[in-house]
């Protein structure tokens, strides 16, 4: 770890000069970053009870500046709650306007307020809301999906449960050839999926479900409900957890105000460009670009475009944390919590992101030990990522709900160590609570 600390330091006052600034597209960086930092005036002033000191805090934040320095996100919004109050609720950067090298006059700053879009880490929300509708009784998460959408029950799909797309095992992981315009056509999608044969790794392998699993959950909701996913969400978890945003896509009149997203860093070569086209089953830079456009931001993908704050993010976990309850209100019942979280005891190699991923059986990603993406020793720790450095996640050792958004998408660089250093940061000065 403390080589960790030093490299990531090192590359902080070295990756925005000779020689990485050969190979990287950087964005601009004032050189007093509190001149682009928006700073909730909520934070907890008193941080007696929390097991955290100011200088944990302090800690903290240096860590995400020096992450915001490398010049590879326009914006970065983190926020967290620790013991269900907020420590830290800030924004750095830009919403708009700032590009690789190129600051627009016309620029935007971001704010704690903005929306950005979420990616993957949809996914993770969207699984709690899955649960919430069979809590509800209107499914059974081990029932096949056909019993819901029996025209998806064909070319060997017949037996796929809704759990089976949860934990990414249904075997329908991929699009099929499809032009990126579909991907806003919720009815083309559905016949596509529904026409699919299943893989011969139904049931037996883990293989990433990029956008699939989102489109099949929205029907679910609309064919037992009547209502859409978004519908069910305004009625049970934006308006009791008084949300601004917390929606997939974007209403026109806020579109103005969402965070954009920007490919930064150094053009993907083959390997690397073959690597996200697998994993995401689309077009990488494609879909970033798509982003951006009305068409993504008036669509409906709760596998991909949940858009929120950060606070809100972070809000939703601690309810989460607090066993469904928010603002003495069951938001989720304490066993559809647990269901959510309820995981195998190590993790399996996924066969689209060839790493060893350890997903609940309820659709989250669960956290390991001694190493895992929501920092050392964090075992009992749940959350999705997104892309690429966006990570929402709550630990209920360390009593933490946190959300980590960022909106400059690059792949690989030198920024990535300062992102591992920023969340072993959280974990090292946010001790565990509870045993």
């Amino acid at each position: 770890m403390l080589l960790l600390d030093k490299t990531a330091h090192f590359l902080n006052r070295t990756s925005r000069k000779l020689p990485f600034s050969l190979f990287f597209d950087f964005v601009d960086v004032p050189s007093d970053v509190s001149t682009v930092t928006d700073r909730d005036p909520n934070e907890v002033s008193s941080l007696e009870g929390l097991d955290l000191t100011a200088s944990n805090r302090a800690a903290i934040w240096t860590a995400c500046e020096d992450f915001y320095k490398t010049g590879a996100h326009p914006a970065v919004m983190l926020c967290i709650r620790r013991k269900g109050k907020i420590i830290l609720n800030r924004a750095i950067g830009h919403a708009k306007g700032n590009v690789p090298y190129r600051l627009s006059p016309k620029s935007q700053r971001v704010t704690i307020n903005t929306p950005a879009c979420l990616f993957s880490a949809s996914k993770g929300f969207t699984a709690f809301v899955v649960h919430m509708l069979a809590d509800q009784g209107h499914i059974d998460l081990d029932s096949p999906v056909a019993t819901y959408i029996p025209e998806f029950g064909k070319r060997g799909k017949k037996k796929v449960t809704v759990r089976d797309v949860l934990m990414h095992r249904s075997g329908v992981h991929s699009l099929g050839k499809v032009d990126i315009k579909d991907l806003f056509d919720h009815e083309t999608m559905l016949e596509n999926l529904c026409n699919q044969k299943v893989s011969v790794l139904f049931g037996k392998k883990q293989k990433y479900h990029a956008l699939t699993g989102g489109y099949l959950f929205d029907e679910i909701f609309r064919r037992v409900t009547g209502h859409s996913i978004d519908h069910f969400i305004d009625e049970h978890i934006r308006k009791p957890m008084n949300f601004e945003y917390f929606t997939y896509g974007v209403v026109a009149e806020k579109r103005h105000l969402v965070a954009d997203n920007h490919c930064v860093g150094k053009q993907l070569n083959f390997v690397e460009k073959r690597f996200m086209n697998n994993a995401l089953k689309f077009d990488y830079e494609g879909l970033v670009t798509e982003s951006n456009q009305d068409d993504f931001l008036s669509s409906s993908l709760p596998s991909a475009n949940l858009y929120a704050t950060a606070e809100e993010c972070s809000r939703f976990l601690q309810m989460a944390l607090d066993n469904g309850m928010y603002d003495d209100e069951q938001i989720m019942s304490t066993e559809a919590v647990a269901s959510v979280v309820d995981g195998p005891m190590l993790p399996h190699i996924d066969r689209s992101l060839f790493i060893p991923v350890r997903f609940s059986y309820g659709g989250v990603i669960m956290g390991g030990a001694p190493l895992n993406i929501f920092g050392p020793f964090a075992r009992n720790a749940y959350g999705h990522l997104g892309l690429i450095n966006t990570l929402c996640w709550a630990d209920p050792d360390r009593e933490l709900s946190v959300a980590l958004i960022t909106t400059g998408k690059t792949i690989v660089g030198p920024h990535l160590l300062n992102f591992g250093h920023l969340i072993m940061t959280i974990a090292r000065n946010c001790s565990k609570t509870k045993t």
